[in-house]
């Protein structure tokens, strides 16, 4: 008889015995799904102090038994913890039509699905309810191929599904608000591969006919400062000019000699070689126009690594990179800051001209 303190590693300890006497040992529980105990056993390894219990039960109904685990330490025991459970057949957690009471937890460690679902119909695979009264549901539509979120009302009736997506074409579909961002200072939807051929980065379409404002600019505080809109034929870009908005406003002075201090030039961007623009330099027009340009001459932004000819920029190797260079933060120009200046100075022009006119040869 081997000891089972002096057991080599591997080794297989046979023991054997009667049933567990119920006056020594109390098994965990007595019943199990409306049937009757008919079967335990309880196994003890350890000393008077410290030791650990294992029990097996099984009981009257097909497929169901327990298997149990409960410790002491300096004397006293702790309460059993169930370590498995057969209650249904292995197809059926729970029985069909059944619940289960309290947290499921699933894990894996590889790549393989951790919960699979399959009914093959037009019917709801999760499903979240309230008091027994359901509140949304993640359905597979068979006939429409595509995967969705249903919400329904208090009463647990109907009200829409906010979002489907097309298993084939990758459509999403959102008749609702969607609401995205937080508080950091990062881009909150990158449109991304909409090139030349391949369709529009950002589509929009009203619903009724006349003017409808396809997006609105906001300030911190809420207030609208600006919107893009669409009538039947064209497209505005707006900013507020209302005069409840302004103060302390008078003649732009001088117009026609600040118009002849900004330089307007015919030249190349680096990007498109060979082809030809009109544009202003943005630091020589800050210094006339300040407000129609934005950033500072010069300023620099993040740095960012160059990647080896063929690299995936989406999965990048050790190697990839050869190089880490630094973007420069580019200034902006809003030409559209510049008409004012051009009404007050073709204004003060055409006065002089008309003075001109009034003269005698």
């Amino acid at each position: 008889m081997t000891d089972l303190d002096n057991a080599a590693l591997g080794a297989v300890v046979t023991v054997n015995g009667a049933e567990s006497d119920a006056a020594t040992y109390h098994w965990p529980i007595t019943g199990s799904a409306g049937s009757t105990l008919v079967w335990y056993n309880v196994f003890t390894y350890g000393t008077a102090i410290r030791a650990t219990q294992w029990a097996t039960q099984a009981f009257s109904g097909t497929n169901q038994n327990r298997t149990w685990v409960r410790e002491k330490h300096d004397s006293a025991w702790s309460a059993w913890r169930e370590q498995a459970t057969k209650d249904y057949a292995d197809t059926k957690l729970p029985l069909a039509g059944g619940t289960l009471t309290g947290p499921l937890v699933v894990q894996v460690e590889d790549n393989t699905a951790a919960v699979g679902l399959d009914n093959g119909l037009n019917e709801k695979w999760i499903e979240y309810k309230h008091n027994g009264v359901r509140r949304i549901s993640c359905t597979y539509n068979n006939t429409l191929d595509s995967y969705n979120i249903v919400r329904y009302d208090l009463s647990g009736n109907y009200l829409d599904t906010p979002f489907t997506l097309g298993r084939n074409t990758g459509l999403v579909t959102v008749p609702g608000r969607v609401d995205i961002g937080d508080t950091r200072n990062a881009s909150k939807l990158n449109l991304i591969g909409w090139g030349n051929g391949r369709g529009v980065a950002l589509l929009t379409q009203p619903s009724l006919t006349g003017t409808n404002v396809c997006q609105l600019f906001l300030a911190n505080g809420g207030g609208q400062v600006g919107s893009i809109s669409t009538t039947d034929s064209n497209t505005q870009f707006n900013t507020t000019s209302d005069y409840r908005l302004k103060q302390n406003w008078h003649d732009i002075p001088a117009p026609l000699e600040s118009l002849m201090r900004i330089r307007f030039y015919e030249g190349e961007y680096k990007a498109e070689p060979g082809k030809q623009f009109l544009y202003v330099i943005a630091h020589e027009l800050q210094e006339v126009v300040p407000t129609a340009v934005s950033g500072e001459k010069d300023a620099m932004g993040d740095w960012h690594p160059v990647l080896r000819e063929g690299a995936d920029p989406q999965n990048v190797q050790p190697g990839d990179v050869i190089d880490v260079v630094q973007d420069i933060a580019p200034q902006q120009v809003d030409y559209s800051k510049l008409v004012p200046l051009l009404g007050a100075a073709l204004q003060e022009l055409t006065a002089r001209v008309a003075a001109l006119e009034s003269q005698p040869n």
